[in-house]
């Protein structure tokens, strides 16, 4: 070797969001309050939230069954997750044909990742193995700076999702440019509760999108990570319902992060409308190649939990509605309190979705970060805001403070 193997690793930069977490968790104030990571606190404990179903099956069932999982997953999770909140129970029988109600359907592949951000890490995979480095074309909803890295072997197009003036969805620039893109490109979608600007489109603007996607034969990803906390559980999977109906080949790459538990790491990824020879050849690959060569099973106590949850019609409506409680009394409040706290100017804050919103379409400068930091405030320059942070009760004397930074 003519220099030492280790001289061509360069720094790196932190991670933005990343970043704010570990200046957070250094910081010893009593009042300090991280408002960049997407976690949702508990305004009693001060705590992450965990549903109360979660949290009580946790504790019953916990080592009770301590075997690996097989690469794929928890079966049980991966159908009843399907049937009861990605897709709908209809259009996931809909999936059968001839194989019996308790295994994958035919025309899907499917696996339980560590993650919403494994499933997306798959789907690159995946799309590395089987699409030439040249015909990688990839038209990207933006937001998380992940993705960059994740599809970092891509040929990126990228758009300004919300324009800075109206402060809503730029559904026409999107539309134009997802014309311009390649015939069968790859698309990337987030579903519902835009990250990073809580900019969402309508069930009308996905309708467009969707047929145009069709008309394209674009092969699309979906990155489902919030759902039932934007909308609720019967409108934020409309276009992962509207992609399945379409026949049109998608990867559903969903989380469960925001709405199980943060540091159980549960996710999945189902691949539909493929025929039969090519899913049975893809499920190969992911769980015998890929997943078992990375981290050759993903977590079994997250999946046994859901599914116990799932099977319990009781237990699934207190979930349900547990995740739709904080979606109108800690998400959409804090959002109303933050919009009439800053006042004239900032009433479209109200019509954000989901846990996010960007504050400055610019980002912050210098001194107002450094005003919010001296404030025990901790988030990225971007200015994302995290709804899910903040206690209710303190949001008037956060908005103060926000409302101070905005003048410098």
């Amino acid at each position: 070797m003519t220099q030492n193997w280790y001289d061509k690793f360069k720094a790196y930069l932190p991670d933005p969001i990343m970043n704010v977490n570990l200046e957070y968790i250094s910081d010893k104030r009593p009042n300090k309050i991280n408002a960049g990571v997407g976690m949702i606190m508990d305004p009693q404990s001060g705590k992450p939230f965990v549903p109360t179903a979660i949290r009580k099956i946790g504790k019953e069932i916990a080592f009770e069954n301590n075997a690996y999982l097989p690469s794929e997953g928890h079966l049980g999770y991966l159908y009843s997750h399907a049937s009861e909140l990605v897709f709908s129970s209809d259009i996931w029988k809909g999936f059968y044909q001839k194989h019996k109600i308790d295994y994958r359907p035919e025309s899907v592949v499917w696996a339980q990742t560590i993650g919403g951000t494994k499933a997306i890490n798959l789907t690159a995979k995946l799309i590395s193995l089987s699409i030439p480095p040249n015909e990688r074309n990839l038209l990207l909803d933006s937001g998380w700076p992940n993705y960059f890295k994740i599809f970092h072997d891509c040929n990126i197009t990228t758009y300004v999702h919300e324009d800075p003036i109206t402060r809503k969805y730029n559904h026409e620039l999107y539309i134009k440019t997802l014309k311009g893109q390649p015939k069968d490109s790859i698309v990337v979608l987030q579903a519902c509760g835009y990250n990073d600007d809580g900019s969402d489109r309508s069930t009308k603007q996905w309708d467009e999108i969707i047929d145009i996607l069709v008309d394209q034969n674009n092969l699309v990803v979906v990155d489902f990570a919030y759902n039932g906390l934007v909308n609720g559980w019967q409108v934020d999977n409309y276009p992962v319902i509207k992609l399945a109906i379409s026949g049109l080949i998608s990867f559903i790459c969903v989380s469960n992060s925001k709405n199980v538990s943060y540091n159980s790491r549960l996710g999945s990824l189902y691949i539909i409308n493929l025929k039969k020879d090519v899913a049975d050849n893809i499920q190969g690959n992911l769980s015998n190649l890929i997943i078992r060569s990375d981290y050759s099973n993903p977590n079994a106590f997250p999946a046994q939990t859901m599914s116990v949850i799932f099977h319990d019609q009781t237990l699934l409506k207190l979930y349900k509605a547990e995740i739709d409680d904080v979606r109108q009394t800690l998400l959409f409040a804090n959002r109303v309190n933050l919009s009439e706290s800053l006042g004239s100017g900032y009433e479209w804050i109200e019509n954000k979705r989901g846990l996010y919103l960007k504050l400055l379409s610019g980002g912050f400068n210098q001194n107002q970060m450094s005003f919010l930091k001296d404030q025990a405030i901790h988030g990225p320059k971007s200015s994302r805001l995290n709804m899910g942070g903040f206690d209710p009760k303190k949001m008037g004397q956060i908005a103060k403070i926000y409302k101070h930074a905005l003048s410098l």
